[in-house]
């Protein structure tokens, strides 16, 4: 089990390349986690960040106000702290998983902390280190409750951890009758180094395990999801008419359901081997179309995505789509394509979501 520490995860971010070979170490079967205190420290930096960014618009907006000589449209929506956290608290859980943070650990976090004991300190300012405390323990106590396990406590934190060749007391205790299961790594290279060793593959192979069967309309789901998930504005899009010869743009968010997915080209191959297995990471160069599915609307939505792709090369199954990198619209010419993807959408859904699509507009499907 690979546990890690704030610092480690707030440097690595949910989109860098190595977020992406978290995700494939993750995949393989190695146990990768977060203590609950790490993820609260994580989403309530998040929430920091909002709250300050929100008072300031709000600070704007009234100042705007005052020397507007008409009545303003604008309305700055309410602060929501707590939807802001959730946000965080699933995106991180989502990305590395939660080991608990049990209240024996939040306790003896708090003691250390009253205490100036490690991880905690007593400095001029006063005593700190609770949270740290807390994360230490976290990751001690699911060592020993998992004796059959080597767990890999991972901190840049050196000045509070240590850099695990020799601990302060009473951390040397808490890590005692652990012996070799327990090691604690100072940088995401170490982790590299230890589970991972980047291979050459043949590009041709990795196209392959993209294009197994089934994976574009898998993609096409994972897409759909990602959007709906997704915090950002939208982008925009390419509407055609119902014969793709006429184009206009459209700000989009999402599809109604999920849009037909073509891979053009796939880019960027990296391939690691991790235990037995390996695995590749690319960004795919993709086309995405559904249906326009606004009230007495008609015609397709079409765009251009690259999303990185997180691939099993030994295995018969679609890969995952990490996150949308960026889109745009299609150009005109595209939209004869277009159309026939939106049609292959159709015939693509369920007999559920056919009559979602009839009943509210009667619309005649596509052939």
């Amino acid at each position: 089990m690979i546990i890690f520490g704030t610092c480690i995860l707030r440097g690595c971010g949910l989109e860098s390349s190595s977020a992406d070979l978290l995700r494939a170490i993750r995949e393989s079967g190695v146990g990768v986690a977060a203590p609950w205190m790490v993820v609260e420290e994580l989403a309530g930096q998040q929430v920091a960040k909002y709250l300050k960014q929100h008072d300031a618009a709000a600070q704007a907006l009234d100042s705007l106000r005052s020397v507007t000589p008409w009545q303003m449209e604008p309305v700055l929506k309410a602060c929501a702290p707590e939807e802001v956290r959730g946000y965080w608290r699933k995106k991180y859980a989502d990305f590395v998983g939660t080991i608990p943070t049990s209240e024996a650990a939040l306790r003896e976090a708090m003691r250390r902390e009253i205490s100036g004991l490690p991880p905690a300190k007593a400095e001029k300012q006063g005593k700190t280190g609770g949270r740290d405390a807390a994360i230490w323990l976290s990751a001690v106590e699911y060592a020993r409750n998992n004796p059959e396990e080597t767990v890999y406590f991972v901190s840049s934190n050196t000045k509070d951890f240590g850099d695990g060749t020799v601990y302060e007391y009473p951390m040397f205790e808490d890590v005692e009758e652990l012996g070799d299961r327990f090691a604690l790594l100072t940088s995401l290279d170490q982790v590299v180094e230890r589970f991972t060793r980047e291979v050459q593959v043949d590009p041709e192979d990795v196209k392959a395990a993209v294009l197994v069967k089934g994976s574009e309309r898998a993609l096409g789901r994972q897409i759909h999801d990602l959007l709906a998930d997704s915090a950002q504005a939208g982008f925009e899009a390419s509407l055609f008419d119902i014969t793709g010869g006429e184009r206009s743009w459209i700000w989009l968010h999402n599809w109604k359901f999920a849009p037909f997915v073509q891979v053009e080209s796939i880019e960027d191959i990296k391939a690691y081997a991790i235990g037995d297995e390996i695995w590749s990471t690319a960004t795919a160069q993709v086309t995405a179309a559904g249906l326009n599915m606004a009230l007495g609307a008609t015609g397709t939505i079409a765009c251009s995505m690259q999303v990185p792709l997180l691939i099993g090369l030994q295995h018969d199954r679609a890969p995952v789509a990490l996150r949308i990198k960026a889109a745009g619209p299609l150009d005109a010419a595209d939209g004869a394509r277009a159309v026939e993807m939106a049609r292959n959408q159709v015939r693509a859904l369920t007999e559920i979501e056919r009559r979602l699509l009839l009943n509210p507009w009667e619309r005649e499907l596509p052939s």
